[in-house]
């Protein structure tokens, strides 16, 4: 890899190339691609619980707001740096995630497609707290949704890598957590999220209350594919339907013809 990065960094300097491919990369792609990934880390809930009352209690208010986002939502940092005002609604606590930042460039989603997340009422209450701070509800409605949720105080988003260098990784060393990746987090609120859907489950289960696409086997396979077996159950118990009807119509039909064969009852 080294050999590979020193050619193009040549091809870079006699302008063969206009840009280093491998220069837009995150941390988490080198690291798999120079097979030094690490394992996954999962904060317990006293860990989580002590990262963010020290963040709270020592780090700038629209910085701690962005860590809190990070922790509650499982969104990747690039994403929640990404967000502008008007992808957020606190009213319906909700927000649509339509571009990420990366090495600070703006672009699409991972998935290339937008999707929305359910905000925290304490992250809802945040994010307002933070609006209201910067002033931004009395800016014109246009140029409020344009704004970036998480900005400096020039107004540009947050600078992802300046964050994850300079404040995340000082405010890990405090609390003992050293080590610790932003991405970690993501993490850490996946398996919560997992154990919580379980605990659902197994809470319904105890109730009586039939859970969602009880009628299939767990299989362990992917939402997509128990949506994809529903649907196809819907589309064949329709076209068994259409058929029946397709055939009492036939048959009612044909009981006419008869009649109308045999002729008006002439019997006195």
């Amino acid at each position: 890899m080294a050999v590979v990065g020193l050619i193009f960094t040549r091809a870079v300097q006699a302008d063969l190339i206009m840009k280093h491919p491998a220069r837009d990369l995150d941390d988490e792609t080198r690291d798999r691609m120079r097979g030094t990934r690490r394992p996954a880390r999962f904060l317990t809930a006293e860990e989580l619980a002590k990262l963010l009352d020290e963040a709270k209690r020592s780090m700038r208010f629209d910085r701690w707001a962005y860590l809190l986002t990070l922790a509650h939502t499982g969104l990747r940092r690039g994403e929640a740096a990404g967000l502008k005002v008007g992808d957020v609604d606190l009213d319906a606590r909700t927000a649509t995630i339509v571009r990420t930042v990366r090495r600070d460039r703006v672009g699409g989603t991972k998935s290339g497609k937008p999707r929305t997340v359910h905000l925290t009422t304490e992250v809802a209450d945040t994010l307002r707290e933070l609006l209201r701070q910067r002033r931004v509800v009395t800016i014109n409605p246009t140029a409020r949704a344009e704004q970036w949720l998480f900005a400096d105080k020039r107004g540009n988003h947050v600078n992802v890598d300046n964050f994850k260098g300079a404040h995340f990784a000082k405010l890990c060393d405090r609390v003992g957590l050293t080590g610790l990746r932003l991405h970690d987090l993501r993490y850490t609120w996946r398996r919560s999220a997992s154990t919580s859907a379980r605990s659902c489950a197994r809470s319904r289960s105890s109730s009586g209350t039939p859970r969602p696409g009880s009628r299939w086997r767990s299989t362990g396979t992917s939402s997509r594919a128990t949506a994809r077996r529903a649907w196809t159950g819907s589309a064949r118990r329709w076209r068994e339907r259409g058929r029946s009807e397709m055939h009492q119509g036939a048959t009612s039909t044909t009981a006419g013809d008869s009649q109308d064969m045999a002729g008006p009852n002439t019997s006195a």
